[in-house]
């Protein structure tokens, strides 16, 4: 059966362990993995209409608000690859949880910040939890279905994550007229909780065992 096409497949990684069985079955586990691509996605266009209100709030040069966007897209992709070997050694529903967290607690307080240097930290952790994330919510929507079904669900994970760098702008656009450039990460807490709550319901944690990390990753025996 031919594999679904998409910006997230090439982050798939080629093989993953089966893992325990998702509390809530598979529809838990889809919607929490869904649900955090969804949001992870939104924050790579949300910001994207509010440099002139970061500037003018913050006190900010233009180069600096400009850090704010890349840090988060840098973070998110630079060092998936290496979080991907990673989540292979620690277990992907374990690294999966870590990234969501991170990721929804700096949302929270990028909508906090009341300076553009710490903006531009907060937005490189959200994006560095976004890396975590990603590849193992692929990696447990394949491990989770069997191979008659995989496609359909990866293809709801890729048609998500092109739904949330859509609807990012014109999202963000609103909230900003509506509530200004911190309602684009505090309106969201609703779902941060929830995205939250179901990534350490629904996913489950694998043992820890195999190769020590260093080992895994090419740095010792």
């Amino acid at each position: 059966m031919p594999e679904p096409a998409g910006p997230l497949q090439s982050q798939l990684p080629e093989s993953t362990s089966a893992p325990l069985p998702p509390r809530g079955g598979r529809p838990a586990l889809l919607a929490a993995l869904l649900l955090a691509v969804v949001l992870g996605a939104l924050d790579s266009s949300m910001l994207n209409l509010a440099f002139r209100e970061l500037i003018d709030d913050l006190a900010s040069s233009t180069t600096g608000v400009v850090w704010v966007a890349l840090a988060y897209l840098i973070a998110a992709t630079a060092p998936m690859m290496l979080m991907t070997r990673v989540a292979e050694t620690i277990g992907h529903g374990r690294s999966f949880q870590i990234g969501v967290v991170l990721y929804g607690v700096t949302t929270v307080l990028c909508g906090m910040a009341d300076d553009v240097g710490s903006l531009i930290a907060l937005r490189s952790l959200q994006g560095f939890g976004m890396a975590m994330f990603l590849p193992s919510a692929l990696a447990l929507c394949t491990a989770a279905h069997a191979p008659g079904r995989q496609g359909r669900a990866l293809g709801i994970l890729v048609a998500g994550g092109a739904s949330g760098l859509v609807l990012g702008a014109p999202l963000g656009g609103w909230l900003l007229d509506v509530h200004g450039w911190r309602a684009i990460f505090l309106a969201r807490l609703p779902l941060i909780v929830l995205a939250i709550v179901l990534a350490l319901w629904a996913v489950r944690r694998e043992p820890l065992g195999g190769r020590p990390l260093l080992a895994s990753l090419g740095l010792g025996h």
